[in-house]
């Protein structure tokens, strides 16, 4: 008998053939297959090429495609490993994917750790009814202050409400550091989850606290990094000066990850360290001996 086309093989194939598959390839079969409707199925060589290639698929197959992969929530797998199939969802149209799992949110997508916080975090953007119903979630379950579940819902809700939410965060982070948390790992966690949301919002309105914010000891050096790094992208204009400071305040541990990851940033982030370390010798230059005074006029480093 005449060997079948691929995408009418078997379902138990699908996962076989679509291993072995072209990103070219798959553009073509995905289009035979969809126009034939046919039914969801978890094993499908649809379903296993668009899992593989999602995020590459051209883009007008990326609407029959969301169309057909949709149709899992009608099958009996749906509260199976729903996650897995969220995933595809939001790699195929993400901001499709974010309205329908909070209009129909399956089973297993409404708890914190296997739903919404995971996927959301993991493929972020600009949604109010993410934050709306985020806040709705943390104000039911009453989750103590500095734990990981309120870290998780409100590095959320700051990602999907950057405006609304900026304010309400840089109070936390305010409220956090004047405990002097050092002793409370769960609230210098926080402190540094809510420093790192700041800088992946990208917001000229948090510029000013994360010029505060690289300089706190209590939030984590790789994340202090991250800020410098964000600055060093935007070319801000008082990075030299602010990297001298870093540098003399910075514990080793600090400096030397600086200089490890520094080197990827670019010829501006280079210009930059140049200069703060001729500042920061001019200064100790300038600096009077231990236990003297400075001479009249003298300029010392604040």
């Amino acid at each position: 008998a005449e060997a079948p086309e691929p995408y009418r093989l078997e379902v138990g194939w699908g996962p076989l053939v679509a291993a072995v598959c072209t990103l070219e390839r798959a553009a073509v079969l995905l289009p035979v297959i969809l126009g034939e409707r046919p039914e969801f199925h978890r094993l499908s060589l649809a379903f296993k090429l668009m899992d593989r290639f999602a995020s590459e698929l051209p883009v007008e197959l990326r609407r029959p495609a969301y169309d057909y992969t949709r149709g899992w929530l009608k099958t009996e797998d749906r509260d199976q490993n729903p996650k897995h199939f969220w995933d595809a969802l939001f790699r195929l149209d993400r901001d499709r994917a974010r309205h329908d799992s909070l209009a129909a949110p399956p089973a297993g997508l409404t708890t914190e750790r296997s739903g919404p916080v995971r996927l959301w975090l993991e493929y972020p953007g600009e949604s109010i009814e993410v934050a709306t119903w985020a806040r709705k979630w943390l104000w039911e379950h009453e989750y103590p202050p500095d734990s990981l579940e309120t870290t998780q819902w409100l590095d959320l809700i700051l990602r999907s409400d950057p405006k609304g939410a900026l304010l309400p965060t840089v109070c936390r982070i305010e409220e956090i550091i004047s405990h002097d948390p050092r002793r409370i790992s769960y609230e210098t966690t926080q402190l540094s989850y809510l420093v790192q949301a700041m800088v992946a919002i990208d917001s000229d309105d948090a510029l000013p606290y994360l010029l505060k914010y690289v300089h706190e000891p209590l939030v984590s050096a790789y994340v202090r990094v991250g800020v410098l790094e964000w600055l060093v992208g935007r070319e801000y204009d008082g990075l030299p000066a602010l990297l001298a400071r870093w540098l003399r305040e910075e514990q080793h541990g600090g400096q030397d990850y600086l200089q490890q990851v520094a080197g990827s940033w670019g010829p501006y982030a280079k210009s930059c360290l140049e200069e703060a370390d001729r500042i920061n010798d001019e200064a100790l230059v300038g600096q009077p001996e231990q236990g003297g005074q400075p001479e009249q006029g003298e300029q010392t480093v604040p």
